[in-house]
């Protein structure tokens, strides 16, 4: 309880190799929930640890609203069952200023490559950076990322053509293009 009032400042939790699961993590958010350190959060950093979706434990993640950056890379993901499906939504779903948000390294495969991608459609018009990459994906997926990909450049804004962007004006600042991340794939045939 001092932590999580402490904590009120909080910008950036960085749990990286902690080896938390889903008794840890739920402890730790909930700690910091009830603490209402939830408003500051921009970043949160669980990649190498053993959280799955087995548990709800990842639907706390859900009240951190003004999160922009989430890594969940090198973890006991899989998206298989609507199940875990269902608790990957109630964490993800009320992050809508997500920018960045990475998965890599878990076992998605095609089918929970094409649910992220679902979610990603739906609720995150701010994302920039997905991260599949070693999330055991085949080339089925690349329609799906097409999919994306043209969904994400339909909603760009539209720009005046007679005049040249400057890097300088914030009418140019927002950045229209998602970036898919695959390198590193331990499928062979992407």
């Amino acid at each position: 309880e001092k932590f999580a009032k402490a904590a009120v400042q909080l910008v950036h939790l960085n749990l990286t190799g902690c080896q938390i699961g889903g008794q840890g993590l739920r402890l730790i958010l909930k700690a910091l929930v009830d603490g209402e350190s939830t408003e500051n959060l921009l970043r949160l950093d669980l990649q190498n640890n053993n959280i799955s979706l087995a548990s709800d434990s990842f639907s706390y993640i859900g009240h951190f609203t003004n999160l922009r950056a989430l890594d969940v890379s090198r973890n006991c993901f899989t998206l298989d069952t609507s199940a875990q499906a269902k608790i990957f939504r109630a964490g993800l779903a009320p992050l809508t200023s997500l920018q960045i948000l990475s998965v890599a390294h878990n076992k998605i495969m095609d089918k929970g490559c094409k649910f992220v991608c679902d979610i990603v459609r739906e609720h995150y018009p701010a994302l920039r950076i997905l991260d599949f990459a070693g999330c055991f994906l085949s080339k089925g997926c690349l329609p799906v990322f097409e999919e994306l990909l043209e969904h994400v450049k339909s909603e760009e804004p539209e720009v005046d053509p007679s005049r040249r962007p400057s890097l300088d004006e914030e009418e140019y600042s927002y950045i229209p293009e998602l970036v898919i991340e695959l390198e590193s794939t331990t499928n062979p045939e992407l």
